[in-house]
Formats: structure tokens, C-alpha cells, sequence
């Protein structure tokens, strides 16, 4: 009995954010600063000024929802990390040409502890405006939920702003702030901010007769004085198949470690199929995901 106190213990303060317990952090609901979609996955997060992320940008990026060359469609991704699995879907819907709003849910499982299996809930929804075609800003708001014991949870709602511009005629430019939202009450009474930051990021995009070349980067400094950086790069064949790939370089105690990412998207006609495979210091992360865009 005595152990597993200890084990639960343990792995209560472990979940509720390791950047928390080192040097003075206040960070909890890491997962909230979680990459979604083959975008993403596959660049380690460089990709963040993309404005193809389609229903995906309900989860980080919502002014892509209403930019020129994002449409309708539906998303689902299932994700296996450590042996532990989780599922993500997100829906985005285009009424008129310049708005796009979008919903998002995520379900990503933990470790066992007992009978109990620790596990975090993420709603997540979007709304964007198209300013100009070449201009568009976005919110995104979420509701997240972590269960770490049968009687102990943390739950917090967080909000991002994001703005999305073409500053050239092969490049797409984006600044926000993210994680932005209520603090975390721990069981002891302890009080954790969830982890907001302000991050920018770029897409340089170069065309070939049958493909092109997306190169990506992406820089974010968390309030809680730590950093990330991504650089990452996309190839497409033919508008047919995809192939990425990523490096995100971070702070020793950032919520989202440095890792090396790569991908492969295929589509036919609205449908899409891809594969990612990210390599943490801990765990490795494989991400299968399927879409249709309308």
C-alpha cells in the first residue's frame, strides 16, 4: 500500500508538468502545447506558418482556417507513444470565403497506476478571418482536462491569437501567442500556470514544373523563460505525396523536448493518408492520420 502511494505520488507531480518541479517552473497541462496533424508531426512543429494545415489549425493555428488554399474538411489522427495510444479529430467548416470555423477533440492515454490508467482530454476549437487574401488572424480556445489518479484531475482553459500574412510572393509570415489561459490548482494547494508563449515562425515556398518545396522555421520563448526553435522542410510530388521532415531544438526544461521528426503524406482527390515518426529523449512518437478536405 505504502509503495503504491509513492508510485501515485510520483507520477501525479510527473504529469502535472516536469518543467513545474525544475528550477522554480510554474508550468502544468504541458499537453496543451501538443503538435497535431502531418503538418506538424512531420517537421517538428516548424511548420507552423503552413496554410495548408487544413481542419488541424483548431489546435494551434487558426488563422490558416481562413486563408487561400485551406478548405473544409475532416481530420483524424491515432498516435502511439511509449505504449501508450491516443486519437485526435478535428473538423473545419468554411461557410463563406473569408471565415473558417473548426472543433477539435484529443484523447491521449498515460501510464497505469493500479487499475487506473492516467490519461488528458483536450477540446479545442477555432475561428478565423480573412482580412485579405493575403492576410488573416485567428483564435483558438480549449478546454483541457488531466486525469492523474481516480480522485485527483486538473482541468484549465487556454486561449491562442494568431495572425497569418504573405509578406512575399513565395512566403507566408505568422505571429501569435499561445497557451494564454487560467491557472492550475494542485492538490496541495500549489498554483502552475499552463505553458503560454509567443512564438513566430516562416514558409518559403519554391515551385517546379511537377513539385514543390516548402522550407519551414519556427521560434517560440515560453513566459516561463524557456525556449524552442524548429526548422523543417516539405517536399510535395505531383500535389500527390508529401515527404517532410524536422528538427526542434529546446530549453533543457521546455514543456515539448528536442527531437528529430520526419513524415509522408499521400492524397487522391480529397482524401489523404500519412505517417509520421518523432524521436523524443524518452519515448518515440508514431502518428497514423487520414482527412478529407471538400
Amino acid at each position: 500500500m505504502k509503495r503504491m502511494r509513492i508510485i501515485i505520488i510520483a507520477a501525479a507531480a510527473l504529469l502535472a508538468g516536469k518543467a513545474a518541479l525544475a528550477q522554480g517552473g510554474t508550468e502544468a497541462l504541458p499537453f496543451v502545447r501538443t503538435d497535431f496533424g502531418p503538418a506538424l508531426t512531420g517537421t517538428a512543429g516548424a511548420a507552423v506558418a503552413c496554410t495548408e494545415q487544413g481542419a488541424w489549425g483548431v489546435f494551434r493555428s487558426a488563422s490558416a482556417m481562413a486563408f487561400p488554399g485551406s478548405s473544409s474538411g475532416l481530420a483524424g489522427e491515432f498516435r502511439i507513444s511509449d505504449g501508450n495510444t491516443g486519437f485526435s479529430g478535428a473538423a473545419l467548416v468554411k461557410p463563406v470565403k473569408k471565415i473558417g470555423i473548426g472543433a477539435g477533440v484529443s484523447y491521449l492515454g498515460g501510464d497505469a497506476i493500479g487499475n487506473f490508467k492516467t490519461h488528458s482530454f483536450l477540446l479545442s476549437s477555432g475561428f478565423a478571418y480573412g482580412i485579405t487574401d493575403n492576410l488573416s488572424i485567428g483564435i483558438n480556445a480549449r478546454f483541457a482536462n488531466q486525469s492523474l489518479t481516480e480522485t485527483i484531475s486538473y482541468k484549465g482553459t487556454s486561449f491562442d491569437f494568431g495572425v497569418l500574412a504573405k509578406v512575399a510572393y513565395a512566403m507566408t509570415a505568422t505571429f501569435g501567442l499561445s497557451a494564454l489561459g487560467s491557472s492550475v490548482e494542485s492538490a496541495s494547494g500549489t498554483k502552475y500556470r499552463q505553458p503560454a508563449n509567443v512564438y513566430a515562425g516562416a514558409e518559403y515556398v519554391i515551385g517546379f514544373d511537377s513539385g514543390k518545396l516548402a522550407l519551414d522555421a519556427m521560434g517560440e520563448y515560453y513566459f516561463s523563460g524557456n525556449y524552442g526553435v524548429a526548422l523543417g522542410a516539405a517536399f510535395t510530388y505531383n500535389q500527390m505525396v508529401t515527404v517532410r521532415t524536422g528538427y526542434r531544438h529546446s530549453s533543457e526544461w521546455c514543456v515539448l523536448p528536442s527531437h528529430f521528426a520526419a513524415g509522408l503524406e499521400g492524397r487522391l482527390g480529397g482524401f489523404s493518408l500519412g505517417a509520421s515518426f518523432a524521436k523524443l529523449p524518452l519515448s518515440n512518437i508514431v502518428c497514423i492520420s487520414a482527412g478529407y478536405s471538400f
